[in-house]
């Protein structure tokens, strides 16, 4: 499997104070950086230009939306973009 690929499904690795691996946290919502990103994309921008005016990497951006789609319950970012309006993310 390419690097590329395995780096797309990558989960960031927390460790405890004493050392023990922990689980990922889960929020509810989208944090302000999420909301900056949704506000971007949903200008028409392409991940690469919403990674260089955020100053996030690429695979950064690429992850956190795919973190969104999770938490929105949708499959697509087309859908995504919908749903954050009726979850009260973003307005108009």
């Amino acid at each position: 499997m390419p690097f590329e690929e395995v780096w797309k499904s990558a989960r960031p690795l927390l460790l405890s104070a004493s050392g023990e691996v922990e689980a990922e946290p889960r929020t509810e919502g989208p944090d302000e950086t999420d909301l900056l990103l949704l506000s971007l994309m949903l200008t028409g921008l392409t991940d690469r230009t919403v990674a260089a005016r955020t100053g996030l990497g690429l695979g950064t951006v690429q992850r956190r939306v795919q973190r969104l789609t999770e938490i929105a319950e949708v499959s697509t970012r087309m859908q995504l973009g919908r749903h954050v309006f009726e979850l009260g993310w973003v307005r108009r």
